[in-house]
Parts: structure tokens; C-alpha cells; sequence
């Protein structure tokens, strides 16, 4: 149900986007890491965690939700990211066991990480802007 909402919105607000295969593409792949990123994270936090005794309650604490958000809003702008942001959070909310706490943290993660790397003008801002983003804002 997801994936048609966001088939929409792409088709409605971003004709652009919808009628260039290489942008539809790219928008896939950066989701598609993101969700791979999720997935390597959470398999490392249940090692760890067993390691160190850290609570599973605290893994959406760890996950890097907010890179797509970092990457998409560089590319085609804040709403673009905030839309494929919510699509990856959702999912990651989902392979939690429906943890709505990871889907408000994904929003809000995305939100300032985006907002704060839209209009960085070099790498070195980029890479600062976004990582203060995520680690603050977590």
C-alpha cells in the first residue's frame, strides 16, 4: 500500500521524476541501501547487545534512518525526501515489529538531516551538516 502512495505522489507532484527511468531508478536504489543499511544495523545491534546487556527496546536508536533522506534532498529536494524517508521508516517500523517509535524517529531524524544538508555548497559541510543532523537529532 506503501509503494502505490508513493507511485502516486511521484506520478502527481514530481512529473519530472515519474517520466525519467534513470531518476526512478535512483530513487529505488537509494531506498533499497537504506533498507540494507537498516537491516546490517540491526543485525549487529542484536550482537552487540548480547555482548554488552543493552536493552532491544533501544535499537531504533541505532538505525541510520536518515540517510536517504540525507542523500534524496541533495538530489531532488526536500519533499522527495521526506516522502522516500517515511517509505523506509515504514519499513523498518514493520521488520520491528510494527514499533511505531521507529516510525516517528525516522520522520524526525529525516526531517532535520534533510532540512540541514539542503543547501550545503562542498563535501566538507555535506558530510558535517549531515552527520550533526543524525546524531543530534537521535
Amino acid at each position: 500500500m506503501l509503494l502505490v502512495f508513493i507511485v502516486i505522489y511521484v506520478y502527481h507532484v514530481h512529473p519530472e521524476i515519474a517520466q525519467n527511468n534513470k531518476s526512478i531508478w535512483l530513487l529505488g536504489l537509494i531506498a533499497i541501501l537504506a533498507l540494507l543499511a537498516d537491516r546490517f544495523q540491526t543485525s549487529a545491534f542484536h550482537g552487540v547487545s548480547e555482548i554488552f546487556n543493552i536493552p532491544p527496546r533501544l535499537l531504533f536508536l541505532m538505525l541510520p534512518l536518515g540517510f536517504s533522506s540525507v542523500v534524496i534532498s541533495v538530489i531532488y529536494g526536500l519533499r522527495s525526501a521526506i516522502f522516500v524517508a517515511l517509505f523506509v521508516s515504514g519499513i523498518a517500523a514493520v521488520g520491528l515489529n510494527n514499533s511505531f517509535s521507529t516510525l516517528l524517529t525516522g520522520l524526525f531524524v529525516s526531517g532535520i538531516a534533510g532540512f540541514a544538508v539542503r543547501y550545503s555548497s562542498d563535501y566538507k559541510k555535506f558530510f558535517a551538516y549531515s552527520f550533526l543532523s543524525c546524531w543530534i537529532s537521535t
